[in-house]
């Protein structure tokens, strides 16, 4: 893959080169906007995280930027280690990830490790909340984090780099250039990541609670994404977007098993992912065909590789049909295949879809959206995937608006392969997950002001749970899950004198609750599911003046329950990160100076029973921009 890499660098270096050369070409502007997924999506809460957001965690990962900005949670195992999201008292396997369209999940664990998601690789992230499978399919039953990567349509060249230097051995470098002359434009973006994470902690599990130095929790990641653009006319564009990373870490173990060389394990991963799009916009419509292909490749503790890969065909149609009404035609084609050693042989899937959307301004302060999917999956019956979103203007005027947001949908979730073959153990006559959701909520704003509440509830059929059977687990298709919740979350800014303020919060109450017992000896019924707090809550404070910057951030996580009997939990715990930041001129270069201190009162806690968090740690970060 490393050879890869580079005949893709020497195809890009003549690009560049023959852009430097040519001559500067003024074309009419025509707006290629893609088909926001927020267009069909009315009456679902949808947020997106700011630039300064990304900007503070811009060596982080995209696990570490959503804690800080959102309510979600993340069951991590150790800092830099596998994490999986929950939403709305979902698993990590009921969320959609999807990057430029392509849905990023493996299709043997049914997830994706937003530990190995850098934040700094991403031009836009947004959370779109609550059952999505109307819009984006499979896995989508409890959420969705859609992803983009784009080269900015600018002439001329940018260039960005970071180097970031932390406690514990962390060291970050990561640079994005932007070629952009007549109609090519040219973005590359690479980044080198390494830790040590050899933090001191107290190891409550052995006697006494010595203070010990973790290991075995080292990281190593590095990965690089192109962008070829090309617009043969100012109403076309055909553009090549490639992703390749590589990480190597090991297993942070268990705190008794610290100092242990003997149970040490290491995990490497290799994703190559890659997206063909073509846009063309005319007086008949927007049109979007898209072609796309991911390979991911793991080796766990030098056991036997697993290899997952899929290809991707798609169709989208867009058409604005009247001042108050658009639709959305389109239709994918999914191939996916797993060689892993635990099957019995190697495995393959068709999946299709094919899909409707209407967006109707119905009155002056009513907006309507129906979305409308049929899946096909070889091998048995995926249920027929409706939804239907209201927004209801209560008042409008020039600055300020209050809005009644609902959404009824049907969700479900394919098993995945691991769960149909996985020997022993594997059961191919599984059911998909199915259900309804309903959501509604307010909506404020103004120009300075914005406000959202929302009220949820998640029925799912068929919720799909391993149980022991003596000798090996199997997955079965028995227990009905019913999540209530409610999320709000806000922010204000002001100016006040040369100073700039802005306060940020969220917070989520989720109750997700198993209704139906596995076997009689089951004790789980009317209990929250494991590893879901009741309670999440984040608060952000920014301030700016000449080119300072000061951010203070907090989090907090009430009690997770560790069983499905909810017998036993981990304690809740609270996070205090500051950043203290210093833009300056140099020259022809725009750059940065920052500080950032985590854990800033030197919290003890874990997210995970008995695996090791760090302490306080500090990183120092530069940042240096230049254009021409």
């Amino acid at each position: 893959m490393r050879r890869w890499i580079y005949i893709w660098l020497l195809f890009v270096s003549p690009l560049a080169a023959l852009a430097q050369e040519a001559d500067t070409m003024l074309l009419d502007a025509v707006e290629i906007y893609g088909i926001p997924a927020a267009k069909y999506a009315s009456g679902s809460a949808i947020v997106r995280i700011d630039s300064l957001a990304k900007a503070s965690q811009i060596n982080g990962s995209l696990n570490d930027l959503l804690q800080q900005e959102t309510s979600l949670y993340f069951k991590e195992y150790g800092q830099g280690m596998i994490s999986g999201i929950s939403m709305r008292g979902t698993s990590s396997s009921h969320t959609a990830v999807l990057w430029n369209g392509l849905n990023i999940n493996s299709p043997t664990l049914g997830s994706t490790d937003f530990s190995n998601l850098p934040a700094f690789m991403f031009d836009e992230v947004q959370v779109h909340y609550g059952g999505g499978s109307s819009l984006y399919g499979s896995d989508a039953l409890g959420g969705s984090i859609v992803l983009q990567s784009f080269a900015p349509e600018q002439e001329g060249i940018q260039l960005q780099a970071y180097q970031t230097i932390g406690s514990f051995g962390q060291y970050f470098s990561g640079v994005k250039t932007n070629i952009g002359l007549r109609q090519w434009q040219i973005a590359t973006t690479a980044y080198h990541n390494t830790a040590k994470n050899n933090f001191p902690f107290s190891n409550t599990a052995k006697f006494g609670a010595p203070e010990e130095r973790q290991e075995n929790a080292d990281i190593r990641n590095y990965g690089i994404m192109q962008e070829i653009s090309y617009r043969p006319a100012s109403n076309r564009r055909l553009s090549l977007n490639a992703w390749y990373e590589e990480s190597e870490n090991g297993v942070l173990p268990l705190m008794s098993n610290n100092l242990k060389a003997e149970s040490y394990e290491r995990i490497e991963d290799t994703h190559l992912r890659m997206s063909l799009q073509y846009q063309y916009q005319g007086k008949w419509g927007y049109l979007q065909a898209t072609a796309g292909y991911v390979r991911d490749h793991q080796i766990y503790d030098q056991q036997s590789p697993i290899l997952a890969q899929h290809s991707l065909a798609r169709l989208q149609y867009d058409k604005k049909l009247s001042k108050r009404m658009s639709i959305k035609l389109g239709t994918d084609w999914r191939y996916v295949e797993a060689e892993v050693e635990r099957y019995e042989q190697k495995r393959m899937q068709h999946r299709a879809d094919a899909f409707a959307a209407a967006n109707y301004q119905a009155l002056d302060w009513w907006k309507l959206s129906l979305n409308l999917r049929q899946s096909w999956v070889s091998g048995y019956e995926a249920p027929f995937s409706p939804s239907l979103g209201s927004e209801v203007s209560l008042f409008k005027t020039t600055d300020q608006q209050l809005i009644l947001k609902s959404q009824l949908a049907r969700n479900y979730r394919v098993p995945t392969f691991n769960d149909l073959y996985w020997q022993p153990g594997g059961n191919p006559d599984l059911r998909a997950e199915h259900g309804w959701s309903y959501e509604s909520g307010l909506q404020y704003q103004t120009p300075d002001f914005e406000a959202e509440a929302t009220y949820y509830h998640n029925h799912v059929e068929d919720w799909i749970v391993w149980l022991d059977q003596g000798t090996f687990w199997s997955p079965q298709n028995f227990r009905k899950v019913v999540v209530n919740g409610l999320e709000a979350r806000g922010q204000y800014q002001l100016q006040w004198n040369e100073v700039w303020l802005q306060f940020k919060g969220s917070y989520a109450y989720t109750s997700s609750q198993n209704k139906l017992p596995v076997n009689e000896f089951d004790r789980s019924e009317n209990k929250q599911l494991p590893y879901v707090p009741l309670h999440r809550f984040t608060f952000n404070l920014h301030a700016e003046w000449q080119g300072w910057s000061a951010m203070l951030l907090s989090q907090w996580t009430s009690e997770r329950f560790l069983t499905t009997t909810n017998e036993s939990a981990l304690e809740g715990y609270g996070l205090l990160n500051f950043r203290l930041s210093k833009t300056f001129d140099w020259w022809k270069t725009q750059n940065a100076l920052s500080l950032r201190v985590n854990n800033l009162l030197n919290t003890d806690y874990q997210n995970v029973a008995r695996r090791a968090m760090p302490g306080r740690n500090i990183q120092l970060s530069l940042q240096l921009g230049f254009s021409d």
